[in-house]
């Protein structure tokens, strides 16, 4: 296990920030679950950090074992920045039978199932493995991972384009949320928000998009997170944009705000995607 602390006060002592110490290796983001959470990355990036702090892998690891539960966490932090497989290479440490609760287990599983259909792309697979955790659930209102399974069923079938299939799974979704916890469950909750109103939007139902949209960044602001304000809010420009025209400024401030989120996570598969949408309609930060 990593001593995140360690790399912390080396980092200051050399007074690089976490950009500084992440250019040209890594981004922000990374080096903040390293420091705050002790999540190390690969091995290849952790000895380019190691490096440029003048330190040695000697001096940042703890020898000590994880308890199931401890690793469980640690996926969960690698499935929030989509390194699935680091998910799946923690999860392989420990067998589902560890856990104790059925909450726990479930967990496991959703983890696992999901980080699996994005490495392998065998949405048949993945429909069928998510409906087994569903059948495995008696209150679906009340827990969180069987709801996250009847998402991710909507995005199994977006995938294999069946978008009527999906919308099946969403409008689940939609009715289950209300149930969730969202406070304790805040970036699962906003990554729900965030994919119906992605999936919306592309059925062009832009009022029913921009709901959720609204929604999520309502609830980012209450616990003043930037998760998923990025895709959140670009989301809500190009629909006002779709709507209203590309010149409207409401939609060109989301579109600025969401595109200025992404720099500053330093996303770049999400900033291709929206650098190709505002280059064609013109879109600049003159408004």
């Amino acid at each position: 296990m990593i001593n995140g602390s360690i790399m912390r006060d080396a980092r200051k002592r050399q007074h690089l920030s976490q950009a500084g110490l992440a250019k040209g290796i890594t981004t922000q983001a990374t080096i903040s679950k390293l420091e705050n959470d002790s999540v190390a990355p690969n091995s290849e990036i952790m000895t380019k950090l190691v490096h440029r702090l003048h330190l040695s892998m000697d001096d940042i690891i703890i020898e000590d074992e994880q308890t199931p539960e401890q690793i469980l966490k640690q996926a969960d932090q690698w499935a929030e920045v989509f390194d699935y497989q680091e998910t799946i290479d923690l999860l392989n440490r420990v067998d589902r039978d560890s856990f104790f609760t059925d909450e726990d287990k479930l967990h496991y599983s959703f983890l696992k199932i999901n980080a699996t259909m994005w490495l392998t792309h065998d949405f048949d697979a993945s429909i069928f493995d998510f409906n087994r955790v569903l059948d495995e659930v008696t209150n679906k209102k009340q827990n969180i991972y069987a709801l996250l399974a009847v998402c991710q069923l909507g995005t199994a079938y977006l995938s294999k384009e069946q978008p009527k299939q999906a919308a099946y799974y969403f409008d689940q979704v939609a009715s289950l949320l209300d149930g969730i916890d969202t406070e304790k469950y805040l970036y699962w909750t906003l990554f729900i928000l965030d994919n119906l109103s992605n999936f919306w939007s592309k059925q062009k139902q832009f009022d029913k998009s921009n709901v959720y949209a609204n929604r999520g960044l309502t609830l980012a602001k209450k616990y003043r997170t930037i998760l998923f304000m990025e895709t959140l809010s670009f989301t809500l420009g190009e629909n006002i944009a779709v709507v209203k025209g590309w010149d409207n400024k409401e939609a060109r401030q989301h579109l600025i705000q969401g595109w200025s989120f992404a720099c500053f996570l330093d996303d770049q598969v999400v900033l291709t995607i929206m650098e190709k949408v505002m280059r064609e309609h013109h879109v600049t930060g003159d408004w």
